[in-house]
């Protein structure tokens, strides 16, 4: 016959196990499972305190959106390009210009990797770009001389840059391997190359070697370096001359659309932005920078037919015949933040604006060649009208004889 269980052994027992789910139910805040964190209390869904900022968001004052345009020939224009042409000069030595491939990379991933057809062309224009390398990190047929040329050096580091924006694209080891090989072997070759200053930068920014940023610096005191290495620069280091120099080498020839947008972003000047409106193929930096976020709010950078999306937050600018500019905001929430919107100067600007919310006449500064700024608290629906007042009739005085 079982002798059954005690009292006094199911009560010690009861005891010694009360302090579990006591235990647990102190301890949920601190490491609660993924299922229970939807039931947590509001003061154990706490977010935790934002990390300090670090040095490069600091300098970044502006982050670009998830914009899109209105004009996508160019897109389509590098649809168009034929694969083969743009690889033989790699694959092939002396049969075509060994630069192409990357330089195509390098503007086909400023488009990004929405465009199925584009995505998937980006992909294997790279991967025949990176199977051409060879063991010492040789990007293309390798000549049967020891020395390099001037085209050799030049087609290298563009294949670099264009290895380099396709990693920012993909994040594929494969990528960035390839970029390192190429780098290490035109710094064996030329060591003080002024337009390896870019991709150096962005090579430290990548893998944190600190060898790149030092060897970018080096480079960088020739007169002849890039605008946008010293840019790469400016936000990797934080030093203000490598800004200055690089508005400089803007100021004295204004044919790089790329390094006006990337002023624009590291600046807010209005002056680049109207440099960068009136630039003609512009394409994959207007889409860049057509809409983006500051530490105050929203800049649309435009007066052309665009949309941003953002967190939470987007904005779409169309001109309507008879209304102007027309600005349609799109929030999750009601949500207080500035918005500034560039207008460009030339004669349509001369004129009186009229800048409506909803309908409502806003007292706003006329800022031909800079930006209207409206600082409210926004909902979803809100809608910005800009439009030129019409001048009033000029009164003709009559001639008394």
């Amino acid at each position: 016959m079982q002798r059954p269980i005690s009292r006094r052994f199911l009560l010690c027992a009861l005891l010694m196990l009360l302090p579990v789910p006591v235990t647990a139910l102190l301890c949920r805040g601190y490491t609660p499972s993924r299922l229970d964190t939807s039931n947590l209390p509001v003061w154990e869904n706490r977010l935790p305190q934002a990390a300090p900022l670090c040095h490069r968001d600091a300098l970044m004052a502006a982050e670009p959106g998830k914009n899109r345009i209105s004009d996508y020939s160019q897109r389509d224009l590098m649809l168009q390009t034929d694969e083969n042409q743009l690889l033989r000069g790699a694959e092939q030595r002396h049969r075509g210009n060994a630069a192409a491939a990357g330089l195509w990379l390098e503007t086909a991933c400023a488009w990004g990797r929405e465009n199925r057809a584009l995505r998937e062309k980006q992909d294997r224009v790279a991967e025949r770009l990176m199977s051409t390398q060879c063991d010492d990190g040789f990007l293309g047929v390798r000549a049967t001389s020891t020395r390099w040329t001037a085209r050799d050096t030049a087609a290298q580091t563009d294949c670099l840059r264009g290895l380099l924006a396709y990693y920012a694209q993909t994040h594929r080891p494969a990528a960035i391997f390839a970029a390192l090989s190429a780098a290490d072997r035109l710094l064996s070759e030329h060591p003080s190359d002024p337009s390896l200053v870019f991709p150096l930068t962005r090579l430290y920014q990548v893998t944190s070697d600190a060898r790149y940023l030092r060897l970018a610096r080096r480079q960088s005191q020739s007169k002849l370096s890039d605008g946008l290495g010293l840019c790469a620069l400016y936000e990797a280091a934080g030093r203000s001359d490598y800004l200055t120099k690089a508005q400089r080498t803007w100021s004295e020839s204004k044919s790089s659309p790329a390094l006006t947008a990337e002023l624009l972003l590291l600046t807010g000047r209005p002056q680049y932005a109207a440099a960068l409106n009136d630039a003609t193929h512009t394409g994959p930096e207007m889409l860049r920078m057509a809409c983006t976020r500051t530490p105050r709010g929203f800049v649309i950078n435009t007066a052309g037919n665009c949309a941003g999306e953002f967190p939470g937050v987007s904005l779409a600018q169309q001109t309507v015949t008879g209304k102007g500019r027309v600005i349609t905001m799109r929030a999750a929430k009601p949500k207080a933040f500035t918005l500034q919107v560039f207008m460009p100067a030339g004669p349509p600007a001369q004129a009186q604006v009229q800048v409506r919310v909803n309908g409502t006449l806003q007292k706003t500064e006329d800022k031909p060649g800079g930006y209207i700024t409206l600082v409210r608290r926004w909902r979803n629906g809100d809608v910005v009208s800009i439009q030129a007042a019409k001048s009033p009739p000029i009164l003709k005085k009559s001639l008394v004889s």
